[in-house]
């Protein structure tokens, strides 16, 4: 009963991906997942990128031209690392963010 709402929520991050971009034109955004050799199988959710346009515009017009990278845990059932840019502030400016598996070397790369 507890995982089903995530299965749930899950199978809507490809609309949410699709109208950020429709609404948000000059973002971007990076989903990677695993797909099971199951017939009918869900596939695995591995990582999400987001840079909103916006936010990357608002970011060029009016922060230090200085950015700043950290990473955090997601804690509950589906666990994870949140990373982020940061500003000259040190302040969580949302310029771009990522939902990875865990913090390594190779999802840093995948996120820079």
């Amino acid at each position: 009963m507890i995982h089903g709402k995530y299965i749930k929520q899950f199978k809507k991050v490809w609309d949410y991906t699709h109208e950020l971009l429709k609404c948000n034109r000059g973002s971007s955004v990076k989903l990677l997942t695993d797909t099971p050799s199951i017939p009918n199988a869900i596939p695995v959710f591995q990582r999400l990128y987001v840079c909103s346009d916006a936010c990357r515009r608002g970011f060029v017009a009016g922060c230090r031209p200085f950015i700043g990278v950290d990473g955090c845990f997601l804690k509950g059932p589906t666990e994870g690392q949140l990373l982020e840019w940061k500003d000259g502030n040190d302040q969580m400016y949302p310029i771009a963010f990522a939902v990875v598996e865990g913090e390594t070397k190779e999802s840093w790369e995948w996120f820079f």
